[in-house]
């Protein structure tokens, strides 16, 4: 119904000899004339219908050629990225905005003085009554000692 600009060329190239002969000859065809250059523009447009098919064939096995090539090529990109995860951060977590969920207790000071020892580890558990800090006792010596000294004056 349709012809597409390839068999409408096809058809006009074709019919173009039968022309120039009829013109030539500037006299009335005759019917087996007409037959003749009828069947000489059907053997065309059939051969350009096929050569129309040959193109589209060419230009789908080029297009499945490129979608082929493209899939290709994400699967290798998909593969080395796949292999580089794995070996350069494949067992190893980090995130940006991690929180580590722990007890914690403020140890705050009764008193004030020179720390000389701390008996415990860090992360270490600890029960109450367990000592955490030693304090130098020189200070509180001192302090005992002019305590005692001016009780003994009055």
């Amino acid at each position: 119904m349709f012809a597409s600009a390839a068999q409408r060329r096809a058809k006009s190239v074709s019919a173009a000899p039968a022309r120039r002969a009829l013109a030539a000859a500037d006299r009335e065809p005759s019917p087996e004339l007409l037959d003749a250059a009828m069947r000489q523009a059907e053997r065309t447009a059939v051969s350009s219908d096929q050569a129309g098919d040959a193109a589209t064939a060419a230009s789908r096995r080029r297009r499945k050629r490129l979608f082929l090539l493209l899939a290709a090529l994400l699967v290798k990109t998909g593969g080395a990225y796949a292999t580089y995860a794995w070996w350069t951060a494949g067992d190893s977590v980090s995130t940006d905005n991690a929180y580590a969920a722990a007890e914690t207790a403020q140890v705050t000071p009764a008193i004030a003085g020179i720390v000389r020892e701390i008996p415990v580890a860090d992360t270490q558990a600890v029960r109450t009554g367990d000592v955490v800090v030693v304090l130098d006792a020189t200070d509180a010596q001192l302090a005992l000692g002019s305590i005692s000294s001016g009780a003994r004056r009055w």
